[in-house]
């Protein structure tokens, strides 16, 4: 699938059933038209993986609080050599 590349995509069984419903027509619109393939959609979504990651781990550990005030001591030295 798009989302999850180990799930299998269940588009082909979804998008009958839509169409009987009424949920998707049954031409493209016109912002649909030119809309790429999805076959490319999901090579994009394949590289996009290690940045979804990335993301997904720095949401989970939170804001990463230092100790020590850095810039504070940078601060203090350029005023101490400076006067």
């Amino acid at each position: 699938g798009l989302a999850n590349p180990s799930a299998a995509c269940s588009c082909r069984k979804r998008l009958p059933v839509a169409l009987a419903q009424g949920r998707v027509g049954l031409s493209p619109t016109a912002e649909l038209s030119h809309g790429p393939d999805f076959s490319d959609v999901q090579a994009y979504a394949e590289k996009l993986q290690p940045q979804i990651a990335a993301a997904k781990l720095q949401r989970a550990t939170g804001p990463l609080d230092s100790p020590k005030d850095y810039a504070e001591s940078v601060l203090r030295l350029i005023e101490r050599f400076s006067n």
